[in-house]
């Protein structure tokens, strides 16, 4: 894959090397060498790599099981190998077989945002956009259907291959990455604390930030919706909010403040399914007419998940000219 780029350091391109059985020989038999993507994911002390080490090979199992055509847009996971001298675990993704052949570039939708900052001919049409938003908002809602929270969603983990003769051509199949902080959403599962990039912290919810919750699923849908808002107006986060304001203070400016040109560049319905990903109403499902009022920690995660599909993956699909 000759001139692959990579925009960060979190990522690095790798080879990966599949390992053949059955063949009736002694010998070692391997395929062929193949061009992958390596998520690396560190830690600090050997106490650490012992607590992150089950949750990654469970990160590799769930991810070698999906694909983009399920509507994960997730790439396919080869596996994960430990690298002692880094201090760190590398996952090994694959790249879509229909680049693997072709000379791409790799960029996030962070990227293609600040991209279109600077001239007009970068700006995708709403048709795009609406497909783009939709596809990340389906995927989240895949990932939350087999209990599992993504935890660090946000414009930089949003993947893009393109031939650079036509980089708008690649908004429709975006791959979302940084796994490597997600975990099963069940209370007994290994957590960890708020990462330190501060322009990642600003995706983060305000309650979460307090640091004295664990991560909700409402909370990935408010990272999923200040995306869509970025989306919307087609106009980076940190452009948009205060540079020294508070973690409350975001989507108070954004709902107040930006919430009209969100409006007129996306349309009234698109600004309600990100309004009803910022205004924390997606927190809480609202129980079923004649249901009991206690429910299971799994039965308030499935109605969450019921509600979010509704009030924004479904709608978004309608906007998109999505077939459900």
């Amino acid at each position: 894959m000759d001139g692959l780029q990579l925009p960060f350091n979190s990522h690095t391109v790798g080879t990966w090397r599949n390992i053949n059985s059955g063949t009736g020989s002694d010998e070692v038999q391997y395929s062929a060498d193949e061009s992958c993507l390596i998520e690396w994911k560190g830690y600090e002390d050997p106490v650490r790599r012992d607590a992150i080490e089950p949750r990654i090979q469970a990160i590799a199992s769930l991810l070698c099981c999906v694909d983009s055509v399920s509507g994960f847009r997730i790439l396919r996971c080869k596996g994960y190998y430990h690298k002692p001298d880094r201090n760190a675990f590398g996952l090994a993704y694959s790249i879509p077989k229909s680049l693997t052949d072709r000379t791409i570039t790799v960029s996030t939708l962070k990227w293609f945002l600040l991209r279109g900052e600077k001239s007009r001919k970068n700006l995708p049409d709403l048709g795009t956009r609406l497909s783009l938003a939709h596809a990340l908002s389906s995927a989240v809602l895949g990932f939350h259907n087999v209990s599992w929270l993504h935890r660090r969603l946000s414009t930089a983990k949003v993947l893009f291959f393109y031939d650079t003769t036509q980089p708008l051509s690649a908004l429709t199949e975006p791959y979302i990455i940084g796994f490597s902080y997600s975990r099963k959403n069940e209370p007994s599962a290994f957590t960890e604390g708020i990462d330190p990039n501060p322009q990642e912290r600003d995706y983060l919810h305000p309650r979460y930030l307090k640091n004295d919750e664990r991560f909700e699923p409402g909370f990935d849908y408010y990272s999923l919706g200040l995306m869509l808002f970025e989306i919307g107006v087609w106009k980076p986060l940190y452009d948009m909010i205060p540079p020294t304001g508070s973690a409350e203070s975001i989507a108070k400016e954004l709902l107040t403040e930006w919430m009209p040109v969100l409006k007129l560049r996306a349309g009234i319905e698109y600004s309600n399914c990100v309004k009803a990903c910022l205004d924390d109403s997606l927190l809480k499902a609202d129980p079923p007419a004649g249901a009991a009022a206690e429910r299971s920690d799994e039965d308030n995660s499935t109605a969450i998940y019921l509600k979010f599909s509704e009030s924004v993956v479904q709608k978004l699909a309608r906007l998109s000219g999505y077939k459900i």
